[in-house]
Order: C-alpha cells, then structure tokens, then sequence
C-alpha cells in the first residue's frame, strides 16, 4: 500500500497539510493568502525559489531575503541543444541578459541585480525561439 500526503512546510517550521478539510485547501491557496497577508503582488510563491517544469527541464528563479538580485537557472534534462537568453521580472517590468546555448545535461542562467528601489518578489524567464517561458513568482 503507498500512502501519499502533501503537506507545506512553512518559513516559521510549521507543517500544514494539503487538502479538503485539512490545515490549508491547496498550495495555491496558501501561496496567494501568504502573498495577500505580505502585501506582495499577486502570483507571489511562499517561498524563495520558484520554477517552472518545462518539457526538457526545470526553469528556477532565486530570490534571498535580501532581495537584492535575482538568480535565474534552467537545467536542461533533455531534447536538443536550445539558444536561450534569461531574464528577470521585478516591479513590473522584465530585465533582459545574456544569451547562451544549452546542451541536454547541461544548465544557463543569469543573475540580475535591483537597483534602489527594492521588490517584493522576482519572476525568472527563459526566452527560446520568440516564446517566453515563466517561473512564478517568488517572495524575497
């Protein structure tokens, strides 16, 4: 028998089961009662790395609680060699860095850098062949 719980273990050490009639309704849920609590933007994760699961990889933005930058990672677990340039969003507005080309195996990413005016959250982003790929948002 395999027994499956979700459970979210908080910034403060708190263990909160996932579910109908447990101590929170989804992830989801929390992220956005978390984020409305801190007065963030919406979208806001709870916690300070966020991804986004794409076909081939695993798109991540970090944002410390300094939130002085944002570290922005895609690890490429398959397909083909892709071209991608990386960027960040923070206070409405999307910040754009290097490009570089990925093997499978392989990972790119980028660091951005806030200036005076300090966010709340960071959004990484992945841009390939005139798509752009998100993470959601993560608090700092």
């Amino acid at each position: 028998m395999i027994y499956e719980e979700e459970v979210i273990l908080t910034d403060d050490d708190r263990l909160l089961e996932v579910g109908e009639d447990k101590d929170v309704e989804s992830l989801e849920k929390y992220q956005q009662e978390l984020a409305e609590e801190r007065g963030d933007d919406s979208g806001v994760g709870a916690l300070d790395y966020e991804y986004g699961y794409l076909t081939n990889g695993t798109l991540r933005v970090h944002a410390p609680s300094s939130c002085n930058y944002a570290a922005v990672d895609y690890f490429k677990d398959g397909g083909s060699t892709i071209t991608a340039q990386f960027g960040a969003r923070w206070n409405n507005k999307d910040k754009r860095g290097s490009t570089q080309s990925i093997a499978p195996g392989g990972r790119g990413g980028d660091v951005f850098y806030t200036s005076s005016s300090t966010p709340k959250s960071f959004q990484g982003i992945m841009w390939v062949n005139g798509n752009d790929f998100r993470t959601e948002f993560a608090a700092c």
